[in-house]
């Protein structure tokens, strides 16, 4: 019979050894899973926080303009009248990008005629299925779905990397650059 590839011999000394090698080994899987994590985590915010600063266009498509009644209201509140979208007092955001908020928090958000009360706050996870690990990073804001996906009265404005194959290679690509540098 015939086959290609390689033999590699090794030679144990003793149990000893064979014991130091996978404790070994077992300690760099779990470096690698946490600055993986960490990694993953921190290529994360930069794309979520790299949507917000470009409202939109770094997950490819640009966010709709606000409606002339949403800029009527934020002017008189004191905020920008067209700008920055999705960003009044930054509790979306951080609830996205912040491990240092976590959730669930009531938060106030100021109205016009009356001001609104919202749970928000950060959700990092880390679940084990199978052989892999997965990482969760969202938030429990419950104006998030809204205004992520729209409604009939709001157009979507996703904040988030999805499966878009563009955005998950670039989340790849930090996360690499990230472990390069730890």
């Amino acid at each position: 019979m015939h086959w290609g590839g390689s033999v590699i011999r090794l030679r144990i000394a003793s149990l000893d050894s064979v014991n130091r090698a996978f404790q070994d080994a077992a300690g760099l899987v779990e470096r690698g899973r946490t600055e993986g994590a960490e990694a993953a985590f921190g290529a994360y915010i930069d794309a979520v926080k790299e949507t917000f600063a470009s409202e939109g266009a770094f997950l490819g498509n640009s966010w709709q303009p606000l409606a002339q009644r949403t800029q009527r209201e934020r002017g008189m509140l004191g905020y920008g009248p067209s700008h920055p979208i999705l960003r009044r007092e930054g509790y979306l955001l951080d609830s996205l990008t912040d491990p240092g908020f976590p959730g669930p928090q009531t938060i106030v958000v100021r109205q016009v005629a009356d001001d609104e009360t919202h749970i928000s706050g950060n959700v990092v996870q880390e679940v084990r299925q199978g052989g892999d690990y997965l990482f969760r990073f969202g938030t429990m804001d419950d104006r998030f779905a809204e205004l992520h996906f729209g409604s009939s009265t709001i157009p979507a404005r996703p904040m988030v990397p999805g499966d878009d194959p563009r955005v998950t290679r670039e989340m790849e690509r930090l996360v690499v650059e990230r472990l390069k540098d730890a």
